[in-house]
């Protein structure tokens, strides 16, 4: 099995947009996030773009759970921009791997 390097976060995304990221801090909350991303997918596909998702391990407060990232990617002639993160419970991450089919191609690339 590869080993999965975990990094500490002191922010979270709350937006992202053309001139940046505004970013949130965390608090007295400890937040471990995985160097690798455990699934991507896209979402919300419309003539006006997409959601670019993906999801990494990680531990809140000491408690295995996730990491969903969001971007939204504009379509050709398109500006708009944004997306964020959100940590998820163990539970519910491995609920909406399940959702998208990917909770054993995901655990595979881990290998």
């Amino acid at each position: 099995m590869n080993e999965v390097k975990f990094r500490e976060r002191t922010t979270m995304v709350v937006d992202n947009n053309p001139n940046g990221n505004y970013e949130e801090s965390i608090g007295d909350h400890t937040l471990l996030v995985s160097d690798t991303v455990i699934c991507e997918w896209d979402s919300d596909d419309s003539e006006y773009g997409y959601q670019a998702n993906a999801i990494y391990p990680a531990y809140w407060d000491g408690k295995k759970s996730w990491l969903h990232t969001t971007s939204w990617i504009p379509g050709s002639g398109y500006c708009a921009d944004g997306g964020g993160d959100n940590i998820l419970s163990w539970e519910d991450g491995v609920d909406l791997l399940l959702r998208r089919g990917a909770y054993e191609q995901a655990f595979e690339n881990s290998k």
